[in-house]
């Protein structure tokens, strides 16, 4: 009896608890008393809010394309900066002084800051600055989450509003791939991509939540709720399935790995139980839903009843065996689980068949000579090489995609390294890294001593909690999901839940200095100030930016010059105001600066030499965008675009070198540099500056050396970048006359 207890409910009996707290008697719990001075409904329903935000700060980055681009960032910087202040108060109110409590708070701290010192010398200045905000706001979720919570109850809403998040999602991709979801590409015919918009951080992001479903199935006992988990982890797995990805099967497997191996005792079994039920669930259902939604199959919709069946079958079977045990015996119940166990086998076999993608993607699982691996290896191999000539502080945040292209042998294009320990070390340098794996090394740790000290229900689902967090923080060594900004808030979170059960169960006696405790509430207020500040003006800026774009969209369909006027002069204020509301941002400058080399090209054609003026402070933008971001492809391109408008054929050529400089395998850059050096000849010898005409002759003569040069460091064991077929006819023709003027000269 004692046995099927402590599986059905790990954590109900009084001989499971730790021998710190046996025998001990529970305090009965007190009514709040009323303050003085009027803080009776503060400390009454302060926490109730904060706890609340916070719920809302966790559940909704992954519907906003998991925070991915700017300005959904920044709308999250105002609301954590709100939802920070509140917690602040609410700890103000209870006199709780100690706001940064222990070692995982101060590694938290470093690792925003390592971002923050990453800014002296970054290679982009702007993505630097943004990637620092995004970090202090991950340093803010990660203590806001720490700091609400009041007891395990917390930790479980914690828990399941993170669950609650992830089956949202995997329920968009599913209705997306049924056609009645038209969330922008959450189904692209063939795989599910979600609100994530990318199918292996989707895939990976579900996975780990199943694993919270886990842990969150095997310490209920309500019938109806257990149900709910159960079809939850069905709903993922099937979406996970969908995404056909190879990285979110290593989750499931090595998630399903170190849940068994965490979990207490007999409550292993049912852990297994729950996984496998959802997994098989899943598979059965997928195996005949998506060839129905990938053909536009009636009725595919249908599918989903069999998981649903099999979850309600599967709670039922659950109340069976503890039933039977407790009435009939180990042998009666034992062969009634042989059985059981045969029939999902027996119906695979003969009605159900493995999709042939999964089959193929799961050949390809530890293939060393696949795509996926042979390039994941590339990357590694050029981030080391990146972090061997930025050693201490980094690049930067974005400082791989403004270097990797210099490191590369051969041409491939990707924004990160697909490897969160690999980027980290790039962007931040070794204080990075350290900081980064001193999180990790903490974690691990404080789930050690949450396991030897706390309750076994406890223990259970911040186990479901930690093993979801260890297994995407693995497969971030192969994939970039920590890139996305949801996926870190989700990882922070869980990490919080750990460091707030290990300031619970940690010995009491160790008192906080008062210096530690001004010095984090300076910490925890600025943070939210800044966050706050920042959130607001960059969100602002943005929204100026995008007023202006949408202007300049609308001038290409304008009716009459009148309307274009107005329009110009619309888009001309709005990039204005986003420029001075945002110092950060080399695109609102690149296209002001284009905006204006439109209008002094019109001004020296009417009136020459009326418009120095406005040359100026466009030479002012065009310098700060190229100082922000100078190895940015398209901001050089649009400014390459804004400098021929003003015939200064010098800025032009020094832009189209940094394209060139940015990517020496991109064709086209070779193709632009040299079609700029031409005119740069031609407007010289039309000037009578033979000199001048000379010396971009020359130049252009170097094109086809760069390009030979580059040629000889090609791998040629991996895809051939264009350059390897040489320039094309037109431009060889301008390099043999440049050559024949020199000769002539």
């Amino acid at each position: 009896n004692y046995i099927i207890s402590t599986i059905v409910n790990p954590g109900g009996d009084r001989m499971s608890r730790n021998k710190r707290t046996a025998g001990k008697k529970r305090e009965p719990k007190v009514a709040v008393q009323p303050l003085a001075n009027g803080q009776t409904w503060l400390q009454s329903y302060l926490p109730v809010v904060s706890l609340f935000l916070v719920c809302v700060l966790l559940f909704y980055p992954p519907y906003f394309q998991g925070l991915f681009f700017k300005q959904q960032m920044f709308a999250t910087h105002i609301f954590t900066g709100i939802t920070m202040i509140l917690v602040m108060l609410m700890m103000w109110i209870k006199k709780e002084w100690a706001f940064i409590k222990n070692p995982l708070d101060w590694a938290m701290l470093a690792f925003a800051l390592a971002y923050l010192m990453a800014m002296v010398g970054a290679l982009h200045p702007g993505d630097a600055y943004y990637g620092f905000l995004t970090a202090l706001n991950c340093f803010a979720v990660y203590w806001i989450v720490s700091r609400v919570i009041q007891d395990f109850r917390d930790m479980e809403t914690i828990a399941r509003v993170l669950l609650a998040s992830a089956v949202g999602v995997a329920v968009i991709g599913i209705l997306a791939a049924l056609g009645l979801s038209d969330y922008r590409d959450a189904f692209n015919g063939q795989v599910i991509a979600s609100t994530l918009q990318y199918t292996n951080a989707t895939g990976a992001y579900l996975a780990a939540a199943t694993l919270i479903a886990a842990g969150l199935w095997t310490r209920e006992k309500n019938l109806l709720i257990q149900l709910i988990y159960l079809l939850s982890g069905f709903i993922m797995c099937l979406a996970v399935l969908g995404t056909i990805s190879k990285g979110a099967w290593l989750i499931v497997l090595l998630g399903a790995l170190l849940l068994l191996a965490g979990m207490p005792g007999i409550a292993k079994l049912k852990a297994l139980y729950g996984l496998g039920l959802s997994v098989v669930a899943a598979q059965m259902v997928f195996t005949k839903f998506y060839p129905a939604v990938v053909n536009g199959t009636d009725g595919a919709a249908w599918y989903l009843l069999i998981g649903l069946g099999v979850a309600a079958v599967g709670v039922a079977v659950w109340w069976l065996i503890e039933y039977l045990y407790e009435k009939k015996g180990a042998v009666i119940t034992g062969l009634l689980i042989v059985v059981l166990l045969c029939i999902p086998v027996w119906i695979s076999g003969s009605s159900f068949t493995v999709d042939e993608n999964l089959v193929k993607e799961a050949a390809g699982l530890f293939d060393t000579q696949d795509s996926s691996f042979v390039s994941r290896s590339d990357f590694n191999r050029w981030g080391l090489e990146i972090v061997k000539d930025y050693p201490v502080n980094g690049t930067g945040a974005g400082g791989w995609n403004a270097l990797y292209h210099q490191y590369q042998d051969y041409l491939v294009f990707t924004t990160n390294p697909h490897n969160q320990f690999l980027q980290v070390w790039v962007e931040t340098g070794t204080i990075g890294f350290i900081a980064w794996m001193s999180i990790l090394v903490i974690f691990v740790y404080y789930l050690w001593v949450v396991r030897r000290t706390c309750e076994r229900s406890e223990w259970i689902l911040l186990w479901g909690l930690g093993s979801a967090a260890l297994a995407l923080i693995a497969h971030s060594l192969i994939d970039f999901d920590f890139c996305i900004p949801a996926l870190v808030i989700f990882t922070w979170a869980i990490i919080a839940v750990i460091s707030a059960a290990y300031n619970k169960e940690k010995p009491a006696g160790s008192k906080i200095s008062v210096a530690t405790q001004i010095t984090g509430m300076v910490i925890v207020f600025l943070t939210a100030i800044i966050l706050l500040v920042t959130g607001f003006i960059c969100w602002s800026g943005y929204s100026h930016a995008a007023q202006g774009m949408r202007a300049m969209q609308q001038m290409a369909t304008a009716s009459s010059q009148e309307e274009n006027n107005r329009i110009y002069l619309q888009a001309v204020n709005s990039f204005t105001r986003a420029v001075s509301l945002d110092s950060h941002s080399a695109n609102y400058r690149a296209e002001l600066a284009y905006l204006n080399a439109i209008k002094y090209r019109v001004w020296e054609k009417n009136q020459p030499g009326s418009g120095q003026e406005l040359l100026a402070d466009i030479s002012v933008l065009m310098k700060a965008a190229n100082r922000l971001q100078p190895y940015d492809i398209k901001i050089n391109n649009r400014l390459v675009l804004a400098a021929s408008q003003l015939n200064n054929p010098e800025v032009t050529r020094q832009l189209a070198e940094q394209v060139l400089q940015a990517n020496p395998y991109d064709h086209n850059a070779y193709t632009l540099m040299a079609d700029i050096l031409w005119q740069g000849m031609n407007a010289s010898l039309k000037a009578g500056n033979d000199e001048k005409a000379g010396e971009y002759a020359r130049e252009l003569l170097k094109v086809q050396e760069q390009i030979e040069r580059q040629q000889q460091k090609v791998n040629p064991e991996r895809p051939q970048p264009a350059i390897m077929s040489g320039l094309d006819q037109p431009t060889r023709d301008k390099i043999r006359a440049a050559e024949e003027y020199l000769v002539d000269k």
